[in-house]
């Protein structure tokens, strides 16, 4: 067993090896809202599929807007993102006056089947928005920001 570990362990040590990243913004590829980079993904296995959450951003100079977009995989190396309506789009966006006026990043994603009769998915992030007098914990980064975590599900809780 420690064998198998160690070699695990030093196999990721070893330089990255593939040529080409595995989903990245452009053009081409995405929508406009993830022209300015993608980062920081987190995915899950369900329906014979994974299902990558990722954060990406629109532009490269502040203010910017950071929201969350999917992609889906059967083998985890060709990934194709989320379609909607309007084409390549997040899937979850930012909502002016709200506490994720500016971001929805940093995607932490749990499926859990326990609770109700359904899977319900628990979509834990980064949110952010201007800071407002009386905000207990605000950075200074452009006018100044309040950041919190926060939590969305597939499903109502209250189930």
């Amino acid at each position: 067993m420690a064998s198998s570990i160690h070699a695990v362990y030093d196999h990721l040590r070893t330089p990255f090896k593939r040529e080409v990243p595995v989903l990245q913004g452009s053009y081409e590829n995405g929508g406009e809202w993830e022209q300015a980079g993608l980062y920081k993904c987190c995915f899950i296995e369900a329906e014979g599929r994974y299902w990558m959450f990722y954060n990406a951003k629109d532009k490269a100079e502040w203010p910017w807007t950071e929201e969350t977009g999917l992609a889906v995989s059967v083998d985890l190396m060709h990934w194709e993102r989320y379609a909607g309506p309007g084409g390549f789009e997040p899937v979850m966006r930012v909502q002016l006056d709200s506490f994720y006026s500016h971001y929805l990043s940093d995607p932490h994603i749990r499926l859990d089947s326990r609770l109700s009769k359904y899977n319900r998915l628990y979509h834990f992030y980064c949110a952010c928005r201007p800071a407002k007098h009386g905000d207990g914990a605000k950075i200074a980064e452009g006018d100044g920001e309040f950041r919190c975590i926060a939590l969305r599900t597939s499903s109502p809780i209250d189930e």
